[in-house]
């Protein structure tokens, strides 16, 4: 997984780093709306760009895509 895009995203959502390194949310549910929120639009401009974008998309592709940009189940 792509620690860094998480983190990014975590930290846009409200997260708060502490001085030990551990990562704090305060208010969970909101946090999470904005979270989601955020990997959604994230998701959507993969798809919205010009370079990626196609007439006819399959389910897989488009999997594969959002897999491969964050960084899920990619060998590293």
């Amino acid at each position: 997984m792509n620690e860094q895009k998480v983190k990014e995203l975590v930290l846009a959502a409200g997260a708060e780093y502490h001085f030990s390194g551990d990562i704090v949310v305060n208010h969970v549910e909101t946090f999470a709306k904005k979270l989601i929120e955020l990997t959604m639009r994230e998701c959507a401009e993969i798809f919205g760009q010009e370079e990626t974008s196609r007439y006819e998309v399959d389910g897989n592709w488009i999997a594969k895509t959002i897999k491969q940009y964050f960084g899920i189940g990619v060998e590293e």
